[in-house]
């Protein structure tokens, strides 16, 4: 994004996130039935932009950190955001609601 003067936005690593999975999911099913590729994600642990992030098997939610930021003007009058406090994915997970 750089190389192209862009900047991420708060979904860009959610994309990339999706192709790790995509990959993965037919690495392990070493082809595209989606039954065996949502076999193959659930309980999933995995390194991604965010850093560790867990597809929960009981509700296939993603379980990731979270970060609190403040934006700070720079010297050039625009905002960075500077991480004040990280939340660990465990104490921000959604209370598991199966699928019925």
């Amino acid at each position: 994004m750089k190389k192209n003067s862009q900047v991420p936005d708060i979904f860009t690593p959610d994309g990339f996130v999706i192709a790790q999975m995509i990959c993965h999911a037919i690495a392990k099913t070493g082809d595209s039935n989606v039954d065996g590729m949502i076999s193959a994600l659930e309980g999933w642990q995995f390194m991604a932009p965010k850093g560790k992030q867990r597809i929960r098997p009981e509700d296939h939610a993603m379980i990731q950190p979270m970060f609190q930021v403040q934006l700070v003007k720079n010297a050039k009058g625009k905002y960075d955001a500077k991480v004040l406090k990280t939340a660990s994915p465990g104490n921000v997970q959604p209370p598991v609601k199966p699928f019925k």
